[in-house]
């Protein structure tokens, strides 16, 4: 099963439902799977997102990614219990706590 260009498929149903383009057009146009870009614009996409919902938003987690990021780049190694306690302390600064 090959994966899906986000992008294009975008593209494919944008036109589709904006310049009343047909399936078989996007697909030719835009190189996507006709059977997929059909699910998508009838609502039959299931997302490929596994498990609970996210307490944190994606830009905080990426904020957080990239604070453990650094101070691995400037070798300031951190245990379990550490990096924990630098999150903790990020979202309090941040008033992101429950």
């Amino acid at each position: 099963m090959g994966k899906v260009n986000e992008e294009q498929m975008t593209a494919a149903i944008n036109a589709h439902l904006t310049n009343n383009m047909s399936l078989d057009q996007c697909v030719a146009v835009f190189g996507v799977k006709k059977t997929t870009l059909s699910d998508r614009i009838n609502n039959r996409y299931k997302s490929t997102k596994q498990g609970p919902s996210t307490k944190l938003s994606e830009y905080t987690e990426k904020m957080i990614v990239t604070l453990l990021m650094t101070c691995s780049d400037i070798g300031f190694s951190l245990n379990k219990s550490q990096a924990l306690d630098l999150i903790e302390s990020y979202l309090e600064s941040s008033d992101q706590t429950e």
